[in-house]
């Protein structure tokens, strides 16, 4: 039986695989790939196979069958993260609001629930203000990131706090700040982050180009390092705009990554299921990870939120 030009589609996703397991792409159709592999290398197995069993081609069967294969070889599922048994010290809640009225969107119900001591909020307006509960300090930035901005909150004391890098190339707009807290008589600096966009209007025609996003990743990890060899610890929180399957990711690999399930789906509808992680909380040296949770059911954002509790380490 004669092969149907079908079978290119997977041999050129087989071959596309194959290179970015040689060599890891951080742009370009072999990244975005990497965002995309469960989907895709899916969408192959349920529209070929049972094409190939029709047309009785065993080669076209064949090279799905190898590129999925490959699929499972080159982006495994990621380990669960490690939990500490330490008593907690810190909750801590992210979420990207989507722009939505924070009232109906679930943010009130969230707080309620977990009772943080920290919140980090993207694409938040006034109104998510009004829902903190008493004695939270805000700060609050609507000039930040996505619009209507940013918000960063805690019932702790703020010793200090800012913005990483404002003066920085990478940094298009602010989308990084930070308070700093005393949790136990330590000091704990909470970074609340919106990063970019990894396929910007302005780098067309190339398909998937992170530079700036991956650039404001490594003054990130600077400021993570740089405030741990002051002696503080430190938690990032927020959108990062990151699959974990993408080379970017690694620039963040010392730190812990507190939650590894998906918090973003393409439809802001509370029944429709997380399909990638985009969202992160990460611990760096002394935190470690009592419980985490992401919670899908409870938001109409096409975020979901994060919930963890942290606990200070040796």
């Amino acid at each position: 039986m004669r092969t149907s030009r079908w079978v290119l589609l997977p041999g050129a996703t087989l071959l596309l695989t194959l290179f970015g397991l040689v060599l890891p792409q951080h742009a370009g159709p072999v990244a975005l790939l990497a965002v995309v592999a469960p989907y895709w290398y899916a969408l192959l197995l349920l529209s070929l196979v049972p094409l190939a069993v029709l047309r009785r081609d065993a080669f076209l069967a064949a090279i799905v069958g190898v590129a999925s294969v490959a699929a499972v070889l080159a982006y495994p599922a990621t380990p669960d993260a490690q939990r500490s048994s330490t008593p907690v010290n810190l909750g801590l809640v992210t979420w990207n609001l989507h722009g939505e009225d924070p009232a109906t969107v679930g943010l009130s119900d969230a707080l309620e629930r977990w009772q943080p001591d920290v919140v980090v909020l993207q694409e938040a307006d006034d109104a998510a203000l009004t829902l903190l509960p008493d004695g939270m300090v805000p700060i609050r930035r609507p000039d930040a990131a996505t619009p209507p901005g940013m918000l960063i909150a805690t019932r702790l004391p703020v010793i200090a706090h800012g913005e990483v890098q404002p003066a920085a190339s990478a940094w298009d707009r602010p989308r990084a700040l930070w308070l700093s807290v005393r949790v136990s008589g330590e000091l704990v600096t909470v970074v609340g982050v919106h990063l970019s966009f990894p396929m910007p209007v302005d780098s067309l025609p190339c398909p998937y180009c992170p530079d700036r996003r991956d650039a404001q990743i490594r003054l990130l990890a600077d400021f993570v390092r740089e405030r741990q060899l002051m002696g503080e610890r430190v938690v990032l929180a927020g959108d990062f705009n990151l699959a974990d399957r993408e080379v970017g990711y690694d620039g963040l690999s010392f730190l812990t990554d507190a939650d590894r399930s998906p918090t973003w789906r393409p439809i802001a509808a509370s029944w429709f299921p997380a399909v990638l992680r985009l969202d992160y909380v990460f611990g760096g040296d002394g935190i470690g990870v009592v419980h985490s949770a992401v919670d899908c059911a409870i938001s109409s954002s096409d975020h979901c939120p994060i919930h963890v509790e942290l606990a200070l380490i040796e």
